[in-house]
Parts: C-alpha cells; structure tokens; sequence
C-alpha cells in the first residue's frame, strides 16, 4: 500500500456532506460560504467533480467573484481542479492501490477502446455470433470503413457503460459464459456477439501490456473496484493523491461506482456533494403511471390503483423527475446501509420562489407546488386566477425542424433583451436533448450577425 499523506495546514475533518436545495445558484453561495470558514492551504488545490465544461465554467465565475459580506465569491478561482467523475475515480483507486498496482491510465477508456475495437472487430466478425455486425460493416461484399469506425464508437460506448452500471455482466462473461448472470437469462440471437467481444478485448489488451499494474488494470474496472473497496477498508491513513477535500456538483445522476468510491474517500476525505434537488420533502418513492403499469406488467410490484401510490405526488416531479428521484434513492439507500459512516452531515438551503402569490408569475407557482410536493387535490383547492396575455413566465412554441426552433430562439432572445435592458446573456440557460443536432443550426442563426450588429448574441 501506498505510505500516507501528511497534512499540511488545520485539519480539514473528513466526512460526507450533502448539501440540497432548489437553486443552483444558492446551492453555489452555500458552498463558497463554507470554502471560506474551512480553507485548505494556500498552495493546496480543491477538486471538484463536475458532469460537463459548461458547468465547471459557470463555479469557475461564481468562485471568482469579488469578496464580500454576503453573496461574495473568494475573489480568485486559481489552484482550482475541475475533473469528471471517470477520472476521479482512476485517480481514487491509484492513490489507494498504489501506482504499481493501477496504471496512470484505464487500457479500457472509451477512447482507446474505439481504436482497439476498430483493429479487432474485422478479424471477428466473419464467425457466426458477430452475423449481425458483419451484415452492418460490410456493403457490396467489402468492409465499408465509415460504417466500422460508427459501429466501434458505438460499441466502445456500451461496453464503457457496461464497466460502471452492468459490471456483474461483465465479470459473467469472462468467466466464459454467454448469457445475462440474473437467472442465466438468454442474450437475443443478435446480440450474442458482446460475450465473445468483452472476452476478445481483455485477452488483446493482456498481450500488448507489460507491468503487473496494466495486467491488472486489463481486467477492468469493475474488479479494480472490488479490490479498491477491500483495501479502503484496511487503509487507516490517508492515502498519498487523494485530495483532502472533494466537491460533487451539478451531477443530475452518480454511478453507484462513484459513490461507493466518495463513500469510501470519506473515511480519510471532506466530501460534499452538492445536490439540486426541486423539493424540500422526500419524493423518491414516487412514481407515475406509465412506470407504474410497467412494473405490474413485469411483475416487480403488487396490484394497488394508481391513486393510491401517486395521490401524494406532484404530476410533473412524477412525470419528469425520474433521474432526481433515482439520485435520491441511491444517496438514501447509502445512508440505510451505513456505507456514509464518517460524520455525515446534511445542509438543506431551500428558498421559495413566491414572495407575494397575487404577483407571482405561473413558473414561479408551478416552482413553489413542487418545492412544498402540492398534490393535485391541492392545486385544484387553491383555485388561482391566471392572466395568459399578463403572464409571459412560459411559453410553448411548436416548430416544424430544429432550424426553426433556433430561429424562434433568437427572436424571442432579442425580444427580451429589448424588454429587460438589465438582462445578460449570461444570465440565459439554453437546453437541447441532443447538441449534435442543434449545433450546425445554432451557428448558422447565431453566428451570422458580427460583433457589432445589435442582432449579435454571444454563444
């Protein structure tokens, strides 16, 4: 095992504190307020875990701001490291395992997976399991090279998913078998190439690799994972790179291998996960009706009527708030299974968006029902008066291409820059399900007006 670190300023004492509230930017202030009272060294880095750039950017500008009384940020954002959860969690297992057990990178990333499924799969796919590719890669009875690069990029993709939500899947296959590990359950006939693949992979990666550590590493994360949490628990110090302090934010979902890893890093680490959570009362036993039926159907849960299981829930929270909900299950069912052992701690700064209800817009209403979890019995007693020709808080445009959507965009952007001078462009939030559709739409609408064109809005 690695030797242990030696702290260099006041203790900073380790645990797990989850912060939760329905702001983001006040989750922020909350943060940066305990930064100040509990500061590392002066040469020390923070380590934040953050889902996306965008997000690392966006603390990056709220840590920076000027110091003040209240609402100030530290007025500097430098020995700042921004890193996603992948990364952390190689980093964890190296600074617990040593660096002659774990390598400096994972041989299985999604990256270099690509590159090594585009070597292997041509060599594969003409045996009678991988039919299904070869009918993909190859066209006019010759490999098409396109095809082959979108396949292993899919494919690199899956399997990266598989090491971190389907790991028993993994290590079942290569033990030798080709089915699922839950009941033995059978693979469809067109997918009983991903067996044989996995097994491929691991046995490519073994040959190319020369230290034990890489060797080790071949077999993946999931049994790194196994030995990471074996040696956590006999590991008494700190281990040498692990940061003394770790902050999850803005991660709408955590891999239960991440939070078995943060969990573990409590024990020597300050961690604090920062968690946007709409309602100030547990909801994660709701459940709408469509998942509802599913799961009768499947025959996961008893016969009730939807009334009585749904009564309680908000329709929207119910309806769209399933990956929040599954978030708060797995925090709660870490916490059941005494798995947060070291000082948990939790911090709730929620703030109602109503201040008067007779003025309060319909997004803010529909934002206050769901922080206080209104049932719709209880929205119908309220009987709000609305003016739709008053209130312009939400707006539903239908339009026929994402061309149009982006035009639509930008025309209502300058229509509210217009009416509100006070308002920025950093103070907009745009969201699409998939960036790579919008994109040549967004530069082409966007990008058209200069600099100094008053239609010109940064992006």
């Amino acid at each position: 095992m690695p030797p242990s670190a030696t702290l260099m300023t006041d203790e900073i004492t380790p645990g797990f504190l989850l912060m939760q509230g329905n702001r983001l930017e006040l989750l922020q202030q909350v943060l940066i307020d305990w930064l100040k009272q509990h500061p590392l060294a002066p040469l020390e880095n923070e380590t934040f875990l953050v889902q996306s750039n965008g997000m690392a950017q966006w603390l990056r500008l709220g840590l920076a701001r000027p110091r003040a009384a209240q609402g100030g940020g530290l007025g500097i954002a430098t020995g700042i490291e921004m890193i996603l959860p992948a990364r952390l969690q190689w980093q964890c297992y190296r600074a617990v395992l040593g660096t002659d057990y774990v390598p400096a990178e994972a041989p299985l990333d999604k990256d270099k997976l690509v590159w090594r499924l585009m070597r292997l799969l041509p060599h594969l796919i003409h045996t009678p399991s991988f039919l299904p590719l070869h009918h993909y890669v190859f066209t006019d009875q010759r490999p098409d090279d396109r095809r082959l690069y979108q396949l292993a990029l899919r494919v690199a993709d899956q399997f990266d998913q598989y090491q971190v939500y389907r790991a028993d899947w993994l290590r079942h296959w290569q033990e030798g078998h080709d089915d699922l590990p839950a009941h033995e359950t059978r693979l469809p006939n067109e997918q009983r190439w991903q067996p044989p693949l996995w097994r491929a992979l691991l046995a490519d990666i073994r040959e190319q690799q020369d230290t034990r550590g890489e060797r080790e590493a071949a077999a993946g994360r999931a049994d790194l994972h196994t030995a990471f949490r074996q040696a956590a628990t006999e590991q008494q110090e700190r281990p040498v790179g692990l940061p003394r302090r770790i902050v999850v934010f803005g991660l709408s979902s955590i891999a239960p291998q991440v939070l078995d890893v943060l969990a573990a890093a409590s024990r020597w680490s300050q961690v604090i996960v920062c968690f946007l959570n709409p309602c100030e009362y547990y909801w994660g036993d709701i459940i709408d009706g469509h998942q509802l039926f599913a799961q009768r159907y499947q025959g996961q849960r008893p016969y009730k009527s939807a009334p009585d299981e749904t009564a309680h829930a908000h329709p929207l929270l119910a309806a769209w708030g399933r990956q929040g909900r599954d978030l708060m299950r797995l925090l709660d069912l870490f916490e059941e299974n005494a798995q947060l052992t070291a000082n948990p701690l939790t911090l709730t700064p929620f703030e109602s968006p109503v201040v008067d209800s007779a003025k309060s817009s319909l997004l803010t209403l529909i934002q206050d029902d769901i922080l206080k979890l209104r049932t719709p019995d209880e929205l119908r007693a309220l009987n709000r008066r609305l003016e739709p020709d008053q209130d312009h808080s939400l707006h539903f445009h239908i339009a026929h291409s994402p061309l149009r959507e982006v035009e639509i965009l930008h025309d209502q952007l300058l229509a509210a820059f217009e009416a509100d001078t006070s308002l920025k462009p950093t103070d907009i939030i745009v969201m699409v399900p998939d960036m790579s559709l919008y994109a040549p739409a967004i530069s082409a609408i966007f990008g058209r007006f200069g600099r100094d064109d008053p239609q010109h809005i940064p992006f």
